[in-house]
């Protein structure tokens, strides 16, 4: 009885805490920023080609921890082009960390939890921290920079 009890007691904190992480108090501004990169996730999952093309700034720069130096926009387009001959997202999970926002500026830190599928090196289950920064232009939020890494987590 007494097991039966703490798995109880353990599962409704964990509930608990988990409905609290997923229910953040934004402010509007967050909350629409966020809102971007759901939508960038979606896009991007249904291989519409778009994303780089139509949420970047012309500025764009992206790093991740496979590449040797940052690559601008120009650049990132036509890897990710490359990218999506070799392979394709099958599921993905983003989970909100921080977002900041002040005036027309939002860096937004969240994980993904992606499956791919493809012929690529990369395919299978991948987990990564993500940095966006996005800038306000003309009243829509447009991606500046992006950072992906593989977190360390047994460090």
């Amino acid at each position: 009885m007494k097991r039966a009890m703490n798995f109880l007691l353990a599962a409704g904190i964990l509930i608990t805490t988990t409905a609290q992480a997923q229910s953040p108090s934004w402010s509007d501004a967050q909350a629409e920023a966020w809102a971007v990169i759901e939508k960038s996730w979606l896009d991007d999952s249904q291989e519409s080609g778009k994303w780089l093309v139509e949420y970047t700034d012309e500025k764009y720069i992206g790093w991740d921890d496979v590449t040797a130096a940052p690559r601008d926009h120009s650049t990132s387009i036509a890897w990710q082009r490359l990218d999506s001959r070799r392979s394709s997202r099958f599921w993905y999970l983003i989970t909100p960390l921080s977002i900041a926002v002040e005036g027309d500026t939002a860096v937004i830190m969240y994980y993904v939890d992606q499956i791919s599928r493809g012929v690529s090196a990369g395919s299978g289950r991948s987990i990564l921290g993500t940095v966006e920064v996005l800038i306000r232009d003309g009243g829509d939020w447009k991606f500046l920079s992006t950072i992906q890494f593989t977190p360390k987590f047994n460090n």
